[in-house]
């Protein structure tokens, strides 16, 4: 039977995990909380699926409220650092394109070949990528995709830093195992610029 739900005890059933409650929370918030996100971004996909994120965590976090002040207050707090962060990482992507571009508009014909032969085995890394363990497979996104430092990275996945780098390790291993029988060459080069590359 479905039971009513006051101010006095939705925070304990909440912390019971009970899901009413927390369905009144996310009716409650959701609408604004989108509508925030999105005047933030500009983006309608992304700002409904940072909304439904922080409500993830909101959920995994549900036991450390104690008032309905902290939860509103917590929700907009979050909402608004993950819409920055989407901001950071779509200005990074768009310069990664303008300096991708550029290069490609000033490559001698004689590197035609060599991209080409790139971006083949680019393609099977990307496709390797996605058979690689869950958790191995989101640091690696995480980290080559995305941008993020393992710190940052531990702090979302909560898990410990040395977890992150040890993951990253056997992602590479993975993806070198996997395609063995690609152009040994080029595959070195790919490997040695992520390990290169991964932030600090």
């Amino acid at each position: 039977m479905t039971k009513t739900l006051t101010k006095e005890n939705i925070i304990p059933a909440l912390q019971n995990g009970d899901i009413q409650a927390f369905t009144y929370i996310f009716d409650q918030y959701y609408s604004a909380l989108r509508y925030f996100a999105q005047c933030m971004t500009n983006d309608q996909q992304e700002s409904q699926d940072i909304v439904l994120r922080v409500f993830n965590v909101f959920w995994n976090m549900r036991d450390r409220f104690n008032t309905l002040i902290n939860i509103k207050a917590f929700l907009y707090i979050t909402t608004r650092n993950n819409c920055i962060d989407f901001l950071k990482y779509r200005k990074r992507q768009e310069e990664v394109k303008k300096d991708y571009q550029a290069y490609l508009l000033s490559a001698p014909p004689e590197e035609t070949e060599r991209l080409i032969m790139k971006a083949d085995l680019l393609r099977m890394v990307y496709a390797e990528i996605q058979n690689l363990p869950d958790r191995c497979r989101k640091i690696f996104e995480l980290t080559y995709l995305e941008g993020l430092q393992a710190n940052e990275i531990a702090e979302q996945l909560q898990i410990t830093v040395s977890t992150v780098t040890s993951q990253r390790a056997r992602a590479i291993q993975l993806l070198r195992t996997a395609l063995k029988d690609a152009n040994p060459l080029l595959l070195l080069l790919i490997c040695r610029q992520l390990e290169n590359h991964i932030p600090s």
